[in-house]
């Protein structure tokens, strides 16, 4: 999945879009919500659903597959390294008295050691605030895109690893317009801005990490995207009509080229599909691809087998604007972000939003959000991972980015502190199994502040950060593109 931010669809005011030079003021029906974004690392504008606004900021990023081909979190496993440490990386953007940064952190989990990697560096430097930064999953590389004018400028740097840090003297720019991209284990793909002058057609490049012109795969439309996982070789490209998607598997090394499935009918209406909100992903197992669509005024999940053939589609909820809206076993309205693959590509885990408890309680300040984890085959009853509590509290997280660790114990989530607007932790919670895991209590990873006087939920029950930082009166923090990786120490 490309580099995306998505995350946060609940904020008020959402950046300013390097889509905005293709889809000027656009407001978007939800089917098209995950919405434009840019980065994997992807950009979005607001949506329409209905009468029901929706806007997103940045608040997650995607990379992709293995790497960043889907950054937005995640769960890290398939080809690539499935040893080593297990970090989990995140952008930290911090407001104190009048001035922003954004931190690059790689949060050793055994050691609950926090490296900040760019720490000392200016914006100028390296700018992980505009659209947000990401780290390749072998904590060897970092890339971001800083806005410059009307464009996003994508840049690439390495890691020093003896020194911690980015090695921000051997950056180097990779486009000067640039909308979204994810690392696979030795090159960078990206999207950018065919023709600036007209803001017509979008290019699908990549090039290798060590140094090289970027080579063109493939042209998409605005609406289109590309994804990848860590191989080097597969690239699945996304290409729109007003109500078609189509899915194109890439084998670049041998070049061969396969049309996997089109979503939709050609020569209907409506804008039912967009790739810039990366609702597709390649497993890192490589033999199957996810797609979330929302034609119809039904959200869908389906899958792919990578060979081809008709996917197995199922419906998980109506969409926020129909009569139907909440009458689902899944109380919900929306997909939030593209779903996960575990390591093995057995489970898939997807964050739903809504306004249903909205719907049952008008006077209710709050919005829906829970992770579920759906099984691949469809053989397993979701599982509501999160179960958020139904009332009006400082306990119904807002989540925005989530990662799930490699082996299915637990999920990093961000959300809102208690009683204090504006800045945000980062939770851990056990994910419980078995037949009786939706009754179980949720437990929450409270070693990290034993200090801490419990915090309780209207039922009762502790629920603690994690990851915090504290900031002076009227600041605010923020974290994004939460995702576990296993790679060799730092």
């Amino acid at each position: 999945m490309p580099i995306s931010f998505l995350e946060k669809s609940h904020m008020k005011t959402p950046p300013p879009s390097l889509l905005s030079a293709l889809a000027l003021s656009l407001r978007l029906p939800l089917s098209l919500c995950l919405s434009l974004s840019i980065l994997s690392v992807g950009l979005f504008v607001g949506c329409d659903d209905g009468d029901n606004q929706v806007e997103d900021t940045p608040d997650m990023v995607i990379l992709g597959g293995g790497v960043e081909g889907g950054v937005e979190g995640g769960v890290e496993g398939g080809t690539g390294a499935d040893t080593g440490e297990l970090y989990l990386t995140y952008t930290r953007v911090v407001t104190e008295e009048g001035e922003t940064r954004g931190d690059l952190v790689a949060f050793h989990v055994a050691l609950e050691d926090e490296l900040v990697l760019n720490e000392g560096m200016s914006r100028d430097d390296i700018d992980c605030v505009s659209y947000g930064c990401a780290l390749h999953p072998e904590l060897s590389w970092v890339a971001w895109i800083k806005r410059d004018g009307p464009q996003g400028a994508l840049w690439l740097a390495p890691i020093d690893k003896a020194s911690k840090t980015v090695d921000i003297a051997n950056k180097r720019q990779l486009s000067s317009a640039a909308l979204s991209f994810q690392f696979t284990e030795n090159f960078i793909s990206f999207t950018e801005i065919k023709d600036t002058a007209a803001n017509q057609g979008v290019s699908v490049k990549r090039a290798p990490l060590e140094g090289g012109d970027a080579m063109e795969v493939d042209l998409v439309d605005a609406n289109g995207g590309f994804t990848v996982a860590r191989d080097d070789d597969l690239l699945i490209t996304i290409k729109t009509t007003l109500s078609t998607m189509t899915l194109t598997l890439r084998r670049l090394m041998s070049g061969q080229i396969v049309e996997l499935f089109t979503f939709g009918e050609e020569g209907g209406t409506g804008s039912e599909y967009s790739a810039t909100g990366s609702p597709v992903t390649l497993a890192p197992t490589l033999d199957y691809v996810s797609a979330v669509t929302s034609s119809g005024f039904m959200w869908r999940l389906n899958i792919l087998d990578i060979n081809g053939g008709e996917p197995q589609s199922r419906d998980l909820f109506p969409v926020q604007n129909v009569e139907e809206a909440c009458s689902a076993d899944l109380p919900y309205t929306q997909v939030l972000g593209a779903p996960q693959f575990s390591a093995d590509a057995a489970h898939l885990y997807m964050l739903f939003g809504g306004d249903c408890s909205q719907r049952e309680n008008p006077s209710a300040n709050r919005r829906d959000y829970d992770i579920y984890r759906m099984s691949r085959d469809g053989s397993e009853p979701a599982l509501n991972v999160t179960r958020i509590l139904a009332f009006n509290s400082w306990a119904n997280h807002d989540i925005g980015s989530f990662a799930v660790t490699p082996d299915e114990t637990k999920v990093a989530f961000t959300a809102t502190r208690p009683n204090k607007s504006g800045i945000k932790a980062i939770w851990l919670q056990e994910i419980s199994e078995g037949d009786e895991a939706s009754q179980d209590p949720v437990t929450f990873d409270c070693s990290r502040d034993p200090n801490v006087s419990a915090q309780r939920d209207p039922a009762g029950q502790r629920r603690c950060e994690y990851i915090m930082y504290d900031v002076a009166s009227g600041g605010t923090v923020e974290y994004r593109a939460l995702r576990y990786t296993l790679a060799e120490g730092l």
